[in-house]
């Protein structure tokens, strides 16, 4: 069984007066240059927020500015957009890259804890053939036909995959402005033959759904027409689903879950689901023994399963970010949290404060 050890640390960012939030890094080419993209901004879903890329020679040790900084790339303060989270992806060994990120609309809040409306949001696509020194961009993906903008708005969950010979992107749904209803919380993918083209993401799939209508057909998969996915409890939502591939090399993928009391401040345990036919379909989410919010699988080589997620039980002078192993089971539900390693101690290295209203997206 493999077993973890740090073996560097570094700071990826750290500037007075400059908040950064949701690093990813991605080895380009022949590995020795990497590339990390990230959002800044006052808060984590500020209105000023804007997206940067920083480059690595020396794999991770040290890092420095890259292509558009200052205002970001393809973004002005004075777009109406606040951009985060994005990912930059390789499409070609050597060749194009693809940065996909989300942007919000500009509103007095990102999110009204009151009415539970989110703050009109786009999964939007950069794209460069200079090595990421520059950016074309942004292109906003369309949602799918299934979620019609008067009762949806989506963002992007999870990483982009190549899964044989599609690419796979993972999104999850809430409520807009204006409607007034209860929010259909899905967790889904949707699919493309082309990425360079950003109308092409029209085959979509769900992962997870809160909405307690009927039970599931097979294949497990929602079209207009067909019964929605079942939910196993109607208060559970499926936030931040992150995706990987199995090593096996039949297409298989697994996604694990921050999954959420709605209603409430509690999160149940981290779930697992498990696709077999290359993220077209899903077994039913089942609970992990993590008791974690955000949460990415890691496959390692000898079949076991590492996740990194974010500890969240107990007093919060305990909270952080950990990894675990799984292994030997393919269910990948049983994770030996007893000898887990603690990669950040929020208790210790963090300010930590209390939401003052009893729900996800407030907290």
């Amino acid at each position: 069984m493999a077993d973890f050890t740090v073996v560097a640390e570094g700071v990826i960012s750290r500037e007075e007066e400059r908040n950064c939030f949701m690093p990813v890094i991605t080895p380009i080419g022949d590995g020795t240059t990497w590339l990390c993209c990230q959002h800044v901004g006052e808060s984590l879903g500020a209105n000023d927020s804007f997206v940067e890329v920083l480059r690595s020679t020396t794999q991770g040790l040290s890092w420095e500015h890259f292509g558009a900084t200052g205002q970001g790339i393809g973004a002005s303060a004075q777009d109406g957009w606040g951009y985060r989270g994005p990912q930059i992806h390789e499409l070609e060994s050597g060749g194009r890259l693809m940065m996909k990120a989300g942007r919000f609309q500009n509103a007095d809040q990102m999110f009204d804890p009151d009415t539970e409306v989110l703050a009109l949001s786009e999964i939007i696509v950069y794209f460069s053939d200079t090595g990421g020194a520059t950016w074309e961009g942004p292109t906003p993906v369309p949602m799918p036909s299934e979620l019609p903008p008067s009762r949806y708005t989506w963002n992007g969950a999870g990483k982009m995959m190549e899964i044989e010979g599609r690419w796979f992107m993972g999104f999850e749904t809430w409520k807009p402005e204006g409607y007034e209803g209860d929010p259909d919380q899905k967790s889904g993918g949707v699919f493309s033959s082309d990425p360079t083209d950003p109308g092409s993401w029209t085959d979509m799939t769900v992962l997870a759904d809160d909405s307690p209508q009927g039970k599931r057909k097979p294949p497990h998969r929602w079209h207009q027409g067909w019964e929605r996915p079942y939910r196993l409890r109607a208060e559970r939502l499926w936030w931040d689903a992150m995706h990987s591939k199995l090593p096996n090399g039949d297409g298989d993928v697994v996604a694990m879950f921050w999954t959420h009391l709605y209603g409430t401040s509690d999160d149940d345990v981290n779930h697992v689901a498990l696709s077999t036919s290359g993220g077209k379909e899903w077994s039913k989410p089942a609970p992990t023994n993590l008791q974690g919010q955000v949460c990415a699988p890691i496959p390692l080589a000898d079949g076991s399963l590492a996740a990194i997620y974010n500890f969240r039980k107990g007093p919060p002078e305990e909270h952080g970010v950990h990894v675990a192993l799984c292994a030997n089971d393919p269910s990948y539900q049983h994770f030996a949290v007893e000898s887990e390693l603690v990669l950040f101690d929020a208790g210790k290295e963090a300010t930590l404060g209390d939401p003052d209203h009893e729900n996800f997206l407030a907290e």
